[in-house]
């Protein structure tokens, strides 16, 4: 038996972010991502999130800040084209709808890893149904992945090492595999090789 297999929805979801830059608040978003869910069972608590974000999709609606955001100096879009989170585990907190997602966030060919805070309406987000909405947050130190922009004004403080996640995040189900396949590395329609039956 497999497990069942979902998609992001990239057309209903957001992947945003926002730093605090010379004392004002930088939104920004990436506009390009894939990602899939395996669930089996009754809940989502035996998922298996894989997500690719193209670092190049960024966008902070400055196109002069943007471009230096993709360079060699920051990002590198052209040496590291993706960014990928993989899920560890997840579990249930104390607060009903609310989970602590933990995984492993890669940028630039580092990899870290990330602890999310997710929240979802449980009546609604049931594996039986076709679709499931989450909102994902986080807060990561930008210092940890090398992302050392404006480093003339780093010691002054006007930039924050904070970088905080925001996401919406709906999931579509997909077809059941029907055939085995194993996980190579780069996302794609492989079923994790843990639920190789």
């Amino acid at each position: 038996m497999f497990p069942t297999k979902w998609s992001i929805d990239p057309a209903s979801s957001k992947l945003t972010f926002s730093v605090n830059s010379h004392n004002i608040s930088v939104l920004g978003k990436f506009t390009t991502f894939h990602g899939t869910v395996y669930t089996t069972g009754n809940d989502f608590l035996t998922a298996k999130i894989e997500l690719s974000v193209d670092a190049n999709s960024i966008c902070t609606g400055h196109k002069n800040r943007d471009g230096y955001l993709i360079n060699n100096d920051l990002l590198d879009v052209a040496s590291f084209p993706k960014i990928i989170f993989a899920s560890d585990s997840i579990k249930e907190t104390e607060t009903n709808g609310t989970y602590e997602l933990s995984g492993t966030l890669t940028i630039k060919a580092i990899t870290k890893p990330i602890l999310l805070i997710a929240r979802s309406d449980n009546t609604q987000n049931q594996p039986g149904n076709d679709e499931a909405f989450f909102a994902v947050t986080a807060t990561i130190d930008r210092k940890n992945w090398s992302l050392d922009w404006y480093v003339p004004y780093a010691n002054d403080g006007l930039v924050t090492d904070e970088i905080v996640i925001n996401c919406e995040i709906r999931l579509l189900k997909c077809e059941q595999p029907t055939r085995k396949e194993t996980v190579s590395g780069e996302l794609d329609n492989a079923v994790p090789a843990e639920y190789i039956l």
